[in-house]
């Protein structure tokens, strides 16, 4: 169970947990050999705090030999086990930059459809700025049209009418295109200012992913490194372990021998004895 507030250690702040310390570990490793059995995975849900690679040094520290000095076989179980929690977290960490690097796949592809998509509205603009000299050209031929009607009195009225009339007629034509232009100008321009908005937060996307992919791929690296050492460690524990078992053997093979001799004195006669 976790420390509460009135039983912290002298020292700890209130709000802040304390340190983990060697005597907290002894306490953890105790309770769960009063309970059946010890890990260190076992040794971290009793603290309720503390990560792997602090609780990790001073677990091994108390579990690392026996009561001859050789190492026990909890310390190997648990150096086992140590590596495979390891493992796991590699993995994990594999998986996530494998996502990262998907993510960084679709926001790239999001951005060069934001840039297609920008430069179709480039287009749809110029149009409109020529539609726009059209009708200022025609608006200038109207009023043409009008100063030739009034010079041109003495002509035919209605055929100058009917001019004038076809003329209006362009312009209405000619001002609801302009309108219709200027909705969809608008719409665009909405259009050009959400997909600068787009850009931006997949641009800062893209660097919020680089930073993460590279964080994860120094994660990896460090946890290699890790696991590297644990199984050198864990070899070189197996080869005292090895070292151990022999030196124990060739001193009970010893003391056999000794016995042996001793009783084969014991019905050998004096002169005999070399």
């Amino acid at each position: 169970m976790p420390a509460k507030e009135s039983e912290m250690p002298p020292g700890a702040r209130p709000g802040r947990r304390p340190t983990i310390t060697k005597e907290d570990v002894a306490k953890a490793i105790e309770e769960l050999r009063a309970n059946g059995g010890v890990s260190l995975k076992g040794v971290r849900e009793v603290l309720g705090r503390g990560s792997f690679s602090t609780i990790g040094p001073l677990y091994r520290e108390l579990m690392g030999a026996g009561q001859d000095g050789e190492p026990s076989g909890d310390a190997l179980a648990n150096l086992a086990e140590f590596a495979g929690l390891m493992k796991e977290k590699l993995l994990r960490n594999k998986k996530e930059l494998e996502a990262a690097e998907a993510d960084w796949g679709m926001a790239r592809e999001a951005l060069e459809a934001a840039i297609a998509e920008n430069a179709r509205l480039k287009t749809k603009v110029e149009l409109l700025s020529e539609t726009r000299m059209i009708i200022t050209k025609l608006r200038e031929r109207a009023v043409a049209a009008e100063t030739i009607i009034d010079k041109a009195r003495g002509k035919e009225l209605g055929e100058l009418k009917l001019e004038s009339a076809n003329l209006k007629s362009k312009l209405i034509r000619a001002d609801a295109t302009l309108s219709h232009l200027k909705n969809e100008f608008d719409s665009l321009d909405k259009k050009r200012i959400q997909g600068k908005a787009i850009r931006k937060k997949q641009n800062d996307d893209y660097s919020d992913l680089s930073l993460k992919l590279h964080k994860l791929r120094g994660n990896e690296a460090d946890l290699a490194e890790k696991i590297n050492a644990k199984r050198k460690e864990r070899m070189s524990v197996e080869e005292e372990v090895m070292r151990g078992r022999a030196a124990v053997r060739a001193g009970i093979i010893a003391k056999w021998i000794g016995k042996e001799v001793s009783r084969i004195r014991g019905w050998m006669p004096p002169e005999l004895y070399p």
